[in-house]
This record gives structure tokens, sequence and C-alpha cells, in this order.
């Protein structure tokens, strides 16, 4: 696997599932994922990317005047305090704390060390109903088909 060399905010548009893959130069897959809305990927010196979404480098998100990857995909799909399917930043996208998750049919819920490409798992959950979770700064927390009610 490469080296990491930059992290980007992936972004969707609103009504649509979007992915992202990285192949190596043999066109074997590094990392892929399927995004409900939007998140952080680690993108490798590989330089074969394929998207359907936006990919905006972390870098310019002082010159975007823009906290993290969540209001990015707000500004773009006409969003306000947007709080259900994606990867969150804590820190940027959400404070540290606690949160209760409301699913919508069967919820996953999980909490990562990164972004797409460069992550462990350091708790998770397939829920139905109500999940209350805890995450701190520089932690992930991936919510699929749940809503952030608390």
């Amino acid at each position: 696997m490469g080296i990491c060399i930059s992290i980007y905010a992936f972004v969707s548009f609103s009504g649509s599932e979007a992915y992202y893959v990285e192949k190596d130069s043999s066109g074997e897959i590094i990392d892929n994922e399927i995004f409900d809305s939007f998140g952080n990927v680690h993108v490798n010196e590989s330089g074969n990317l394929e998207t359907q979404g936006v990919l905006v480098n972390t870098a310019a998100f002082s010159k975007l005047k823009v906290s993290g990857a969540k209001q990015i995909y707000e500004i773009l799909n006409d969003q306000k305090n947007y709080q259900s399917s994606g990867y969150y930043k804590i820190g940027a996208d959400l404070l540290a704390g606690t949160y209760v998750l409301q699913s919508e049919g069967e919820g996953y819920v999980a909490t990562l060390t990164g972004g797409v490409g460069k992550n462990d798992i350091i708790d998770n959950e397939i829920f139905n109903g109500r999940y209350k979770v805890t995450v701190s700064n520089s932690q992930y927390l991936k919510i699929s088909k749940a809503v952030i009610s608390k």
C-alpha cells in the first residue's frame, strides 16, 4: 500500500449514493467506500482514483471558510444542521461528547481512529431503535441508516 499523501473531504450530492475507489498501478483496489453523504479519505500515491462525488483537499478548508466535510456537504446540498448518515470527524464536523442515535430500520454506528483508507475500528454496533455513543476529539464517527437525535 502506498504512503498517505493527502486527506480529502469526500462529498456526495443529496439524493444520490456516491463512491470512492483507489487502485494501484496494476488495477487492484487499495481502498473503496460507498458514501451516503460525506466523509474523509486518505489518498495514497497511486494516482488512480474513481469517484462519484467531489473530493476537496483539507488544506483548502481555511480558504473555503469551512471546518469540515459536513459543512461542505451542507453548502453543496442546501442543508442546514445535517444530522444523518455520514463519516463525522470529531472536532470538525461534530463536537466531542455523547450522542443518542435513532435508527431508520437497522442502523450501524462505528467509532474509528481515522478516515477511510487509514483507520481502525474502536467500537461498532448494529442496532434497532435508540443507541448512545460517546466520541472524543480526533476520532471519527460513521453513522449509517440512523439520525443523531440528541
